[in-house]
């Protein structure tokens, strides 16, 4: 007698045929909820300009605006001071530029300025140059004496693409 009323529960659909429905439900319900969800922050993200961005705390911090110009400079291999230890210290760096015209004045001056990142690099030593602190700093002085030569616009920020120090 149980098993006719097993089979009787199965053909009408009984409790499985309600728990696939219920599970079908539940998972198109998702879908369209994670969809939704999904269309909101691409449209989101595409209306509103990247102007400010959250930091770590919380509060907005602005991006920097887009750089009118850049200029790689080849890299400089250069001997540290250390006195101890045969150093050297190999750097490529690019930098962001104020105006397009810098770029021809940096043409001009390139043997001025290499010379002068050079002499700044072999004032170094390794110790100075490991950290973040010596690259900011080394950076920093690179900015503020390069800018010094130039008369047509300035050097605006300083990036290290490659920093060796052996």
């Amino acid at each position: 007698m149980e098993s006719e009323s097993y089979d009787e529960e199965a053909a009408s659909g009984g409790p499985s045929k309600l728990l696939a429905i219920l599970v079908i439900g539940n998972l198109l319900l998702t879908l369209g909820v994670g969809g939704f969800v999904g269309y909101m922050f691409v449209n989101q993200s595409k209306a509103e300009p990247a102007a400010a961005v959250a930091g770590a705390d919380g509060a907005d911090v602005e991006l920097p605006p887009e750089p009118v110009g850049t200029y790689s400079f080849e890299p400089f291999i250069v001997n540290l001071m250390d006195a101890a230890n045969i150093r050297y210290v190999k750097v490529k760096m690019e930098v962001e530029l104020s105006s397009q015209e810098v770029v021809e004045e940096i043409e001009l001056r390139k043997p001025q300025l290499r010379d002068m990142v050079n002499a700044i690099l072999s004032n170094r030593t390794y110790g100075e140059l490991l950290g973040v602190r010596g690259k900011t700093q080394l950076r920093e002085e690179l900015l503020r004496r390069m800018n010094q030569s130039l008369t047509e616009g300035e050097i605006t920020r300083i990036y290290f693409t490659e920093f060796v120090v052996q």
